[in-house]
């Protein structure tokens, strides 16, 4: 089980928001963020070094990217062998089969072998928490939002699953609800990696609630 914990703790989910009447939410994994950093960083010292140190830094780039890609589609190889060589009756292979999916936006694909690791150990927090992943992929909120509260129920204390709630308020345009998760987020990781956003949503949303409760105030009238 620790294992499948372990493959479960390193999901990240990042919040964006305009007001809560319009507001939106998106997924991305650490694989996302981690890209998007090197990237950045990459173009500033390709700008900084020149034409060839420019050329350089991109094929250093792609020599990572595939790298990276190689490795996925190994370890995807070998979970699937494993579940193919256990029957499907061992959990821990399901579970990190569907990580592994949702983590390459393969949502759809991810969502029966997730399915499947509920079966396997429908206690196993989890496995609810992956089905779910999927789910707010496939833009299915309702039955999202009732996996997270099922992974919620057995494990309250898994940081990364109220910013899945999170996300899932955002799109159902529920705003106390996000408040309460943010809220939970922030007092069991304030220094988390997405603490500081967490942090400007939470203003925002409070903002746009005084501001929609000061317009729909009752004018009194005039003497």
């Amino acid at each position: 089980m620790q294992e499948a914990d372990r493959s479960s703790q390193d999901q990240h989910v990042v919040m964006v928001s305009r007001a809560p009447q319009k507001c939106t939410g998106v997924l991305h994994g650490v694989a996302d963020l981690e890209a998007k950093t090197f990237h950045e960083e990459g173009l500033g010292d390709c700008e900084i070094g020149g034409t060839q140190h420019c050329v350089s830094e991109l094929s250093r780039t792609n020599d990572l990217l595939k790298q990276e890609f190689a490795e996925r589609e190994r370890a995807e190889q070998a979970l699937r062998k494993s579940i193919e060589l256990s029957e499907q009756k061992y959990f821990a292979p399901s579970l990190d089969l569907a990580a592994l999916l949702s983590n390459e936006k393969r949502f759809a694909e991810a969502e029966p072998v997730a399915r499947r690791s509920i079966e396997l150990d429908q206690n196993a927090w989890n496995g609810h928490y992956e089905l779910a992943r999927a789910l707010v992929g496939l833009n299915r909120m309702d039955a999202a939002e009732k996996s997270a509260l099922e992974a919620r129920t057995r494990n309250p204390n898994f940081p990364q699953l109220h910013l899945l709630l999170a996300n899932i308020h955002i799109r159902k345009h529920e705003p106390n609800a996000l408040l309460e998760d943010i809220d939970t987020y922030l007092k069991l990781d304030p220094n988390g990696p997405m603490s500081s956003q967490a942090r400007q949503m939470r203003e925002q949303v409070q903002r746009d609630l005084a501001s929609a409760q000061s317009k729909s105030a009752p004018v009194p009238p005039k003497p």
